[in-house]
């Protein structure tokens, strides 16, 4: 069961990743400059799907974190380390209302803080934004 769990975290991780990242670029295609500002739907739908992304990976560690023979490996140990704060992020997103009220909260409303939903960084290059140098300038999306 576990296993099986385990694969349906992973697929869920990767279709999720791609339907941002499909979104992600159909969305810089429509460009003609370079710049884009996706619509509301489109930025929402984009944050669905990463934190889709986010809940799943801490699904998979927990789940992970259940097998013996797996989690002694070098490699899933690892993992299951780095991936702290990716449970860290994901039990403050599941938790919202008591962090946004309790004062003792890092996210409390009135600290100064990211973007709550967090800050999604997509580069691209753009043939506008060739410099005079041969160089490509970044162009940040959010």
């Amino acid at each position: 069961m576990i296993l099986e769990a385990i694969g349906y975290a992973a697929d869920a991780i990767e279709m999720s990743m791609g339907r941002a990242y499909d979104s992600l670029l159909s969305v810089q295609a429509r460009s003609t400059d370079g710049l884009f500002k996706p619509s509301h739907k489109e930025t929402v739908g984009i944050f669905s799907d990463c934190w889709s992304t986010v809940d799943q990976f801490y699904a998979l560690t927990k789940l992970l974190s259940k097998l013996d023979e797996l989690k002694s490996r070098e490699h899933v140990a690892r993992f299951l380390t780095l991936s702290r704060t990716i449970s860290d992020l994901r039990n403050h997103m599941d938790h919202l209302s008591s962090n946004l009220t309790s004062p003792n909260s890092k996210l409390f409303a009135s600290t100064n803080m990211p973007p709550l939903f967090g800050a999604l960084t997509f580069t691209w290059l753009h043939e506008q934004l060739f410099t005079a140098a041969g160089r490509y300038r970044r162009h940040v999306m959010w």
